[in-house]
């Protein structure tokens, strides 16, 4: 056989072997729907979409963040508004125990709702979800309000701390509900809503009309201070619905980079397949031919 035989038999399988992985390539794209199946498929571009996917993977995380805080929030919410309507519910008993007119019996009976309302506060300033007490701060794992009973006397105790507990969201961070005393405990100068409900409590028990009506002012600083709180678990809300939306957004954003990075343009590759296909079959025929002259060069005439 001649040397340039052979050279056209190995120009023949060199086009034929690339027409094969050009097409075996192909119909890899088609059946996964990627355009970048391994990174050497286009090194570049695989290095971006791991980035991309990193940042996804941190927004997805982010996410998670939301629905956490989001509940917290709410639980939060709820409460404050609980604890609102209760106050409120207290002074108007404050209102009616220092008219100075009230029946023994009634002097019983508004007691005893001071009471309930004393102790339904208690629970509500210890409310939890997932396991944590919302207004202890980052030492939110045992209660952080008491009514301790010294002696007889009732003083509210806070044993939380003042730390906001902080959640990361992506690149942006928003705080869960926002940590005692206040508004539940005096500090500041600013009565308690404990503080206010026991000295109401309290005077309703002695029979006291003028410390009943003295009550009156602390409810107000309570009712006061819930509500303050309650605007900043209101504002953290509305910031985290707009970190939310953000988060989406970006969400979007980033799955198009990828999806055009990554993602094959189907009909574009299906197309390509067929034509890689044809070339592969193109290329065999000429191997064919070329192997066929080949061997007759070599046999010779008969």
């Amino acid at each position: 056989m001649r040397i340039t035989e052979q050279l056209r038999i190995n120009r023949s399988l060199s086009d034929l072997t690339g027409a094969q992985r050009t097409s075996a390539k192909a119909e890899e794209q088609v059946a996964s729907g990627k355009r970048i199946n391994r990174p050497s498929d286009d090194p570049f571009g695989a290095g971006r979409a791991i980035r991309l996917r990193a940042e996804l993977a941190s927004i997805t995380e982010a996410s998670e963040n939301v629905g956490i805080v989001r509940g917290e929030l709410d639980v939060a919410d709820d409460a404050l508004q609980s604890l609102s309507e209760l106050l409120a519910r207290a002074r108007e008993i404050a209102v009616q125990g220092a008219n100075g007119i009230n029946t023994p019996s009634d002097m019983t009976s508004l007691e005893e709702e001071a009471e309930g309302l004393m102790r339904r506060a208690l629970s509500l300033v210890n409310v939890e979800a997932g396991g944590r007490y919302l207004f202890a701060g980052t030492d939110s794992g045992a209660p952080p309000f008491e009514l301790e009973d010294v002696g007889g006397v009732i003083t509210p105790r806070y044993h939380g701390d003042t730390q906001e507990r902080v959640f990361g969201l992506h690149l942006s961070t928003v705080n869960g509900p926002p940590p005692g005393p206040e508004p539940f405990v005096s500090a500041g100068g600013r009565t308690g809503a404990l503080d206010a409900l026991v000295a109401l409590r309290d005077a309703l028990v002695a029979n006291d009309p003028a410390a009943t009506r003295a009550s009156i002012d602390g409810l107000d600083e309570a009712i006061n201070g819930t509500t303050e709180t309650l605007a900043r678990v209101g504002g953290r809300q509305a910031d985290l619905s707009a970190l939310e939306d953000g988060l989406a957004e970006r969400r979007v954003i980033l799955e198009q980079v990828r999806s055009s990075i990554e993602d094959a343009d189907l009909s574009r590759a299906i197309v390509d397949l067929k034509e890689h296909q044809a070339t592969y079959e193109r290329s065999l025929q000429v191997l064919a031919g070329v192997l066929q002259v080949s061997i007759l060069d070599f046999i010779g005439p008969l």
